[in-house]
């Protein structure tokens, strides 16, 4: 692969206006040089529209009038590209000048997708705790290494590969671990490259943080069920390990160890109480779906 490999990146927006400014001032200081910054909006209002054609005229700015889901939105800017790999990202993370390098160096070097590291932009206690509790398995450190599923904050994936999976389930929340299902199948290796760093602006709340947890534990466990086809039996098996608290147990050792090897394990320690209850209303939305299959 010495040949230069064009890249588009591609963002979706919906009343991103308190962050994006500064996401596409990351982007367009970018080492590599990008061949298209693509954003799809789809906000009531103009605010986005007046950030992005207003101070970033380089940026392809598309506007629905139809509310459209942050999947739906990334497979309508990848339809607009002809570019090699398509980089996924959210309007409200900031990049390292280094990133898009990094990212298509993995590529060169292992193929298949590459998942790049995430980490907090703040320094703010509730912040770092809400990004324990979302994106643990990201954090930086470590080497290179098989991953097992995609996180569309970071992820460059070619074209090609991407077509072949029909795109991202568009009404799905949850459609980033759907195409990460596929990916596996088709023996497509998942990456993780923690030198491509970006950083996460979280904007929200203790209490929407918590409401959002419990709903995408829902989709989860909606989602796995109907995917793999569990059986009365084995989704009984699954709530009953879900309600015992083993899975919490686990899921806060695996914060833990993440954060080891991030160098983060203090900042994890004193925002334990943020992230430990939204691991618990995610596996609290898993168990309400699990019913819901249950009685149907």
């Amino acid at each position: 692969m010495n040949t230069h490999l064009s890249v588009a990146v591609i963002i979706p927006a919906y009343n991103s206006f308190s962050t994006i400014e500064h996401s596409l001032d990351t982007l367009s200081k970018q080492e590599y040089p990008v061949h298209q910054i693509i954003v799809v909006d789809s906000s009531p209002n103009d605010q986005v529209e007046g950030i992005v054609t207003g101070k970033f005229p380089e940026v392809a700015f598309f506007h629905s009038k139809k509310r459209l889901l942050p999947h739906a939105a990334r497979n309508a800017g990848a339809q607009k590209t002809s570019s090699d790999l398509l980089v996924f990202t959210d309007p409200d993370i900031y990049a390292r000048p280094n990133w898009i390098t990094n990212l298509v160096e993995a590529y060169r070097q292992h193929g298949g997708v590459i998942i790049g590291s995430v980490t907090n932009h703040s320094n703010s206690w509730l912040e770092w705790g809400i990004h324990f509790g979302k994106f643990d398995p990201f954090l930086p450190g470590a080497g290179i290494r098989p991953l097992g599923f995609c996180a569309t904050a970071n992820m460059l994936c070619s074209r090609s590969d991407f077509e072949r999976m029909g795109g991202f389930e568009g009404d799905e929340m949850l459609g980033d671990l759907l195409i990460s299902w596929k990916f596996v199948e088709n023996h497509i290796p998942i990456i993780f490259a923690p030198s491509a760093l970006v950083e996460h602006h979280h904007t929200q709340s203790y209490p929407v943080f918590l409401h959002e947890r419990f709903l995408r534990g829902m989709d989860f466990g909606r989602l796995r069920h109907d995917q793999f086809h569990w059986t009365k039996l084995r989704t009984i098996w699954h709530l009953l390990i879900t309600i015992s608290g083993a899975r919490l147990l686990g899921l806060m050792v695996r914060e833990g160890k993440n954060s080891l090897k991030a160098k983060l394990f203090f900042k994890f320690l004193l925002t334990f109480p943020v992230s430990f209850t939204g691991q618990a209303f995610w596996l609290f939305g898993e168990t309400s779906a699990f019913v819901r299959v249950l009685t149907r």
